[in-house]
């Protein structure tokens, strides 16, 4: 599927085509790489910025998630 860039005012437009599962209002993090290949990525909500308070700790103990505590590779631990 090919689709081309369209000026509209001082910004250039792609258009999405209908098929594509996008919905309107949807808001993408624009990201360009070296090789010019130019990426839409969903931008999410950050779930912890309305409670930054929230302790992942306690929730992992509350929802009995069986951590051992143990480091089974590289993982970034607290």
């Amino acid at each position: 599927m090919i689709v081309e860039a369209q000026k509209q005012g001082d910004s250039l437009m792609v258009p999405i085509p209908a098929g594509v599962d996008v919905q309107e209002g949807t808001e993408f993090d624009v990201v360009q790489e070296k090789s010019g290949v130019i990426s839409l990525v969903p931008v999410h909500e950050n779930i912890f910025a309305q409670s930054p308070e929230y302790d992942l700790r306690a929730g992992i103990v509350e929802l009995e998630l069986g951590d051992n505590g143990q480091s089974v590779g590289k993982e970034n631990t607290w």
